[in-house]
């Protein structure tokens, strides 16, 4: 796609297999898994059901004095003995509502574990209610570790590898364990909710946990190609216009090309990629010496060239003296 834009931003096609084209490969990697990202967030957003504070057309932060006012304004608008049974499901999805955030305890648990926490029966306080609900966060924290060390089983880790079943992935399930516990503790007072306006404690907990595992995916495949294009990649294997390049594998500089064999040669190749990568960078080794040697071939050719064109007026001057003595 980035080889058929306009002319100004569009990316010179690399030659297969080459090095510019492995950057190509790894760049493109790396959009499609944040594109990839995007996309989960975006289902999962589009997917959470409407809140009771979206059905009375208020935020998570409104007083009591809110709740009451704005309840008020939308049953006299769709309160059966006015409308009928045309609006009767919104009148009772209103009261519903109402009657679970008028009552704080319910509010408490609503806000922090959604509307299953409304059902829990037998709490009678907001501690047991938050005892309840920690109890459910670490059972589902138990459950995203359970799957990293099944990938940590199935095809093991190592410290330049990220995502799941890596120590990468388990730090980054820690982290997001102690920022769920900073919101559900905190609650509305936590600073976290400023840059989510309107967003309940639940939902921002829902949508971490839904997309943790995606979030792996993408952190493991970004951090692969990010390492190849600190390795082995350079700014000059992305330009941009329309000429064409060469067929020939792009070359590296001397020392760049040199440690770059030093570093690769230090270990056997233990897959296709890093056995490729060793060929490539060889031929590149050849066709660099190749040139050197062209190089220095043709300054000798020219040096013995303007040699020869010196002396030959010389010979010329030899090869007459005798006919010019002669004909003295």
């Amino acid at each position: 796609m980035a080889y058929s834009l306009p002319q100004p931003i569009r990316l010179k096609r690399p030659a297969a297999r080459s090095a510019d084209a492995a950057s190509h490969w790894h760049a493109t990697r790396i959009l499609v898994a944040l594109l990839y990202l995007a996309y989960c967030l975006t289902q999962a957003y589009m997917n959470m059901p409407t809140n009771l504070y979206s059905e009375l057309s208020l935020g998570p932060y409104a007083s009591e004095h809110e709740l009451k006012q704005q309840y008020r304004h939308f049953a006299r608008i769709y309160h059966p003995d006015k409308t009928g049974h045309e609006h009767e499901g919104r009148f009772l999805r209103l009261q519903s509502a109402y009657a679970i955030l008028s009552d704080p305890l319910q509010r408490f648990a609503y806000d922090r574990f959604g509307p299953d926490a409304v059902t829990w029966r037998n709490l009678s306080s907001m501690r047991e209610f938050l005892v309840q609900g920690l109890g459910v966060l670490l059972a589902t924290h138990f459950q995203l570790f359970a799957m990293q060390m099944l990938a940590w089983l199935t095809r093991g880790a190592n410290s330049r590898s990220a995502g799941a079943g890596t120590h990468w992935g388990i730090l980054l399930q820690l982290v997001l364990f102690l920022f769920q516990m900073d919101l559900i503790l905190k609650g509305s007072s936590s600073g976290w909710l400023n840059y989510l306006h309107g967003w309940t404690v639940y939902e921002v907990v829902s949508l971490t946990v839904q997309n943790f595992a995606p979030f792996l995916l993408v952190m493991e495949h970004c951090a692969t190609s990010l390492l190849r294009l600190f390795d082995s990649g350079s700014r000059s294997h992305f330009q941009f216009g329309t000429t064409k390049t060469s067929s020939m594998p792009s070359v590296a500089p001397n020392r760049e090309l040199n440690s770059e064999i030093a570093s690769l040669l230090q270990e056997e190749a233990t897959t296709l990629h890093q056995a490729q990568r060793q060929i490539q960078l060889m031929a590149g080794a050849v066709l660099q010496l190749e040139r050197k040697v062209l190089q220095d071939c043709s300054v000798v050719i020219k040096t013995d060239g303007l040699s020869h064109t010196q002396q030959a007026p010389e010979i010329d001057t030899k090869s007459q003296s005798p006919n010019a003595q002669a004909e003295t």
